[in-house]
């Protein structure tokens, strides 16, 4: 009973005993079991033969305790073997918890974790942080579960959008404070196009994909954390009564702990939004260039930067294609990923400390120096924070109880990425 706690806290924090130590640990529970009862069985004898003078009292006793010594540790090994036995023939692991309980336990753990890092001072589990850069050292994974995605059976890999960073300061990527004076322009792919200007992007955005490989659209979110005020969408997400458009870039909740919905994953019902007939309408046209001026206003904006300018004018003119390539080049040749790595030093930059300096880095690292690179070169981008969950994932994934075709997919720490958004002139964000 006193050991039971320690063994389920520990597994509440994913340490888990291989099969052979757990084995061997029910088995001295058993034996502790044996040795209890039967201490009490030589307390019984004891207690009969108090008044009993005889030479051999001393010698009956211990003999006694030899037997139920004996029998302590053949009650032990049996319960090993035949534990061994089982497992081996039958292969448990099919045990699960509760939802509710579940999500409890996860809950705990999660705000466990929390107060252990506040006390420690330590920020850094392998999540990111809505585009604060400053602090961002070497990325620990602590397995911390934040979502659950019921999802297609998908063969690709699938980007859950969260965060979306708009404005590069040089130690963070904020969203834009004027985005509510654009609302206007917004507004008015609802009454040409008849849907949100942030779904209007993700239809270009299909549009440039020769097919997708969802066989259901539906997507249900359990978001175990609940700070956040953004949905988490993978793309090409259509808004409802529940996940709502926000502006062009991304989705907010009603309720934070649980939502669902569709995506786009028809290639024809893109092209029933987006039929050539609108497309190649004056109005469209005129929309479109009204959007694309704002596009190149706001995202390809930077701060001033005489060593990365110095990098990117080396390239030379480039058009968009070229552009995106020469800089991934440049990333991959003088670059090295890697989770170690040291926060920005004060009043520095965070691209340029991980460009000329540290030369190593995970995914943010990346994702903002090819955005910064990328705006250097005239092409807009997007700073973008979520979840890849890979097609591997997907596959060993277990099916949605429920329907039998969805896959659920618990999304840890593991899985948070950095990765950016292009704007094509013909085809909108990338």
């Amino acid at each position: 009973m006193l050991t039971f706690p320690f063994f389920e806290i520990g597994a509440a924090f994913g340490c888990v005993p291989s099969h052979l130590a757990f084995a061997i640990m029910i088995g001295s529970w058993a034996a502790g079991v044996t040795l209890h009862f039967a201490n009490r069985q030589k307390i019984k004898v004891q207690n009969k033969s108090v008044n009993n003078k005889s030479k051999n009292k001393k010698f009956a006793s211990k003999k006694l305790s030899g037997k139920f010594a004996a029998s302590a540790a053949v009650t032990g090994v049996a319960v090993i073997l035949i534990f061994l036995i089982i497992e081996t023939t039958f292969s448990i692991g099919g045990f699960s918890r509760n939802d509710t309980v579940n999500n409890a336990r996860i809950s705990i753990k999660n705000s466990t974790s929390d107060i252990i890092d506040y006390i420690t001072g330590v920020d850094h589990d392998g999540s990111l942080k809505d585009g604060k850069l400053s602090s961002l050292g070497d990325r620990k994974i602590k397995d911390r579960h934040y979502l659950t995605v019921t999802m297609p059976y998908a063969m690709e890999d699938i980007y859950i959008k969260g965060y979306g960073g708009d404005v590069y300061t040089g130690s963070e990527w904020k969203q834009l404070d004027n985005y509510s004076d654009y609302n206007a322009l917004f507004n008015q792919f609802e009454d040409i196009c008849g849907v949100e200007a942030a779904e209007v992007s993700s239809a270009l955005l299909a549009r440039s994909k020769e097919s997708t490989a969802f066989g259901n659209g539906q997507f249900i979110i359990s978001n175990l954390r609940r700070t956040k005020d953004y949905a988490y969408t993978a793309y090409y997400p259509i808004a409802s009564e529940t996940v709502k458009a926000d502006g062009d870039s991304g989705f907010t909740v009603t309720n934070k702990s649980k939502y669902s919905y569709y995506s786009y994953f028809e290639l024809d019902s893109i092209y029933n939004i987006y039929s050539s007939d609108l497309i190649n309408s004056d109005e469209f046209k005129r929309l479109w260039a009204d959007y694309s001026s704002y596009v190149y206003n706001e995202y390809t904006d930077t701060i001033d930067s005489e060593k990365i300018k110095e990098i990117t004018d080396s390239f030379g003119e480039l058009n968009y294609a070229k552009a995106v390539d020469t800089v991934r080049k440049y990333l991959l040749d003088n670059t090295e990923y890697s989770l170690s790595c040291s926060p920005m030093p004060l009043n520095s930059d965070f691209v340029e400390y991980f460009l000329l300096d540290q030369k190593k880095g995970y995914s943010a690292h990346y994702a903002s120096a090819a955005a910064v690179m990328l705006r250097e070169c005239g092409v807009p981008t997007r700073y973008v924070e979520g979840y890849l969950i890979t097609s591997e994932t997907i596959e060993a994934a277990e099916f949605d109880k429920d329907n039998g075709i969805s896959k659920v997919v618990d999304v840890t720490d593991r899985y948070a990425h950095a990765w950016i958004e292009v704007f094509s002139d013909k085809y909108g964000w990338l």
